[in-house]
Parts: structure tokens; sequence; C-alpha cells
């Protein structure tokens, strides 16, 4: 679905206004992608210029601004995450587009998961190793006690001022400290919906594999934040090192085990369902080398060597998820019939096969 993503240069100026009242607004320029109203914003402070970003939620989407603002606050206190800094976010108001949020804008290159093909080698392996290197300290952050959707909860709104970082405020939908158990109520209405998609014949296969796959993962972490959705537009890149400089877009989080979330971050950095379409790049075995070894580098050897053991068991669950919502991760990029189709039959391709291996 599309929302109207812009807004009028006196909203702009009083959104920020109600954040910090002596700013000014030099320039506002409308960010390229996403689904939500983001300005690039230069302001005029009492300290001199700034670059800054201003993030509402359209009012046709559901209200995610509120969660991610506080979201940033927590990360950024709690690990070595390189997130923008919240200068104040509005929960609600009565003529404004509520909620939004006023950021620090952090130095990189913002990029399309499209551009994947345009990254060298290098880059690529700078990526991936700088972000495995993050996640294994997102996922050391003790801030959740059961397996779950992850909300924030708040007593109070914000009209202006900066969210807490305190983790008390993150919840688990009806946590469960059974991680199988989590995982099939997280994916059997997945492979359920499968019937409304052009994989309906898929799922006959799926269904028995991902019970299979369920019931053979053998891994014993905690319960950590998930990263989940990590792909190439969801960060910023150091245009000469390739490092990653910032984790954006935090309106959805998982609590799960930190080697799930490798499995999710793998995929999503390799583009995702864009990355079955015939001219995308093969970047699968890159990523996730690189990541896995940043993750060691700062997390030790344990969740990583629980990824490999339980790669395929992961990777089949991610294939679900990614059949369920091929469509709608397609249409951002508009991709044609013909391409969308050939992507398909990739992903009909390699979920058999994966079915294949996890129920021999």
């Amino acid at each position: 679905m599309n929302y109207d993503r812009t807004s009028d240069a006196e909203t702009i100026r009083r959104m920020v206004q109600h954040v910090e009242p002596t700013w000014q607004v030099l320039e506002a320029a409308p960010a390229t992608a996403g689904q939500h109203v983001v300005y690039l914003l230069t302001v005029a402070s009492d300290d001199g210029p700034r670059e800054c970003v201003l993030k509402a939620t359209p009012p046709a989407m559901p209200a995610t601004c509120d969660v991610e603002a506080r979201m940033l606050a927590i990360v950024d206190e709690h690990t070595t995450v390189p997130v923008p800094e919240v200068f104040g976010a509005v929960d609600e108001h009565p003529d404004l587009p509520a909620p939004f949020f006023l950021a620090a804008r952090v130095p990189g290159r913002d990029f399309d998961r499209t551009d994947l093909g345009t990254l060298s080698a290098t880059h690529v392996d700078a990526l991936a190793r700088s972000s495995g290197r993050h996640l294994a300290s997102l996922h050391g952050m003790d801030a959740v006690d059961g397996y779950g959707y992850v909300g924030v909860e708040y007593d109070e709104p914000l009209d202006g001022g900066r969210p807490s970082a305190n983790t008390d405020q993150l919840t688990v939908a009806d946590p469960t400290d059974d991680w199988r158990a989590c995982l099939h109520d997280s994916v059997d209405s997945v492979v359920a919906g499968l019937d409304e998609t052009r994989f309906a014949g898929l799922r006959e296969t799926v269904a028995p594999a991902v019970d299979a796959a369920i019931d053979a993962i053998d891994d014993q972490s905690g319960p950590a934040v998930c990263r989940i959705d990590h792909s190439l537009d969801n960060v910023l890149v150091d245009s000469d090192s390739g490092e990653t400089t910032a984790f954006l877009d935090w309106e959805f989080q998982f609590a799960g085990t930190p080697a799930y979330d490798l499995a999710f971050v793998e995929r999503s950095l390799a583009g995702g369902a864009w990355g079955f379409t015939p001219d995308a790049p093969t970047r699968h075995e890159r990523v996730r080398e690189a990541l896995l070894a940043g993750y060691r580098d700062a997390g030790g050897d344990a969740v990583a060597d629980r990824f490999r053991a339980n790669r395929d068991a992961y990777a089949l669950l991610v294939d679900a998820h990614e059949l369920f919502n091929f469509e709608d991760a397609l249409d951002v990029f508009d991709v044609p019939e013909p391409q969308r189709e050939a992507a398909a039959d990739r992903l009909r391709a390699t979920v058999r096969d994966r079915c294949e291996r996890v129920t021999e």
C-alpha cells in the first residue's frame, strides 16, 4: 500500500519547533524511499547549523514512530549499535501528524537494496562484518524475559521530550519460555496463508517440513532483542570503508534467539525476495561468512556455531516468511510480472531443496 509521505513547509516548521522551539528550518528534502513521512533537514540551532531527520507516521498507517523513538534511545544507551540520537518525540497531537520524532542525521550513504550489485566485494564484506559485530552487542542487551513480539509501553505520552532509555519499557506480547512453541506460533499462520499466494502449490510440501525443522532445532540461547529486517535500505554505509555507520528503522522487533536473528539478517542483507530476481547478484554466501566473522569478533563462537548447526531449519522459516510476503516485497520495487515469476521460480526451487534436506 502506498501512503501520502509528503508534508508542507509550515507543518514541518511546527513539528520541529514543537520539539526544539528555537530551531529554524533552513532546508527540508523528502527522503526518497520508505513508507513513512521522512524529511532530511538542515536547521539553524543555538549552536549553529545541524543536520536532522524528521520522521512521522502517515495518518492511514498503523502508528510505529512512538515505538521507534524509544527503541533508538534504548539501543543507543545499552549497546554499541550506531543509531541516530533522538532530540525529542511527540506521541499525540490534535493537528500535527503524530506520532513523530526529530533525530540527528548520522553521516553515511543510504542505499536501496537494489543497489547491492553496485557494491564491491570488499564493501559487502565490510558491511556484513560490521553488522555482525553490532548484532552481537544488540543481542547482549539484557532487556526481554520471554520469546515473542516486542513492543513498548509507556505511562505518559511524550510531548516533545526525549524518550527514556529504560529497558523496562520493552514488553513481549504473550511471552513464552518455550522457543519451539514460539516458532510455531510465529510461522503457522504464515504457512496457512500460502493458500492465498502464488505459492499455494507449495503448502503441502512446506507445512510438514516446517514442523520437522522446528522439532529438529537445538538452540538453547535465551531470548534477545532481534533485528530481523536488516536490509541494505535500513542502514547507512561509509562510502570509503563499507562499514555500517547507522542501523535505521526500529519499528519492528522480535524476541528470539541470536542464531535465529542471524538467519533473517543474512537473507535481508542479501536482498530478501528481490535477491531472487534474475538480475540480482548472488551474495548470500559472502554476506553469511562476513556476518558470522563479525559476530565471532565481538560475541565469540557459541552463537555462530548454533547458527551453523541449525542453519537449514532456520533458513526454511525465513523462506516461509519470504513466500508469504513475496508480493508486498517486490511491489516496493515495481518488479514487472515476468521478472517476478522468474524470482518466484528460483524461490520455489530453493524452498523445495531445503524442505528435502530438513526432512531427510
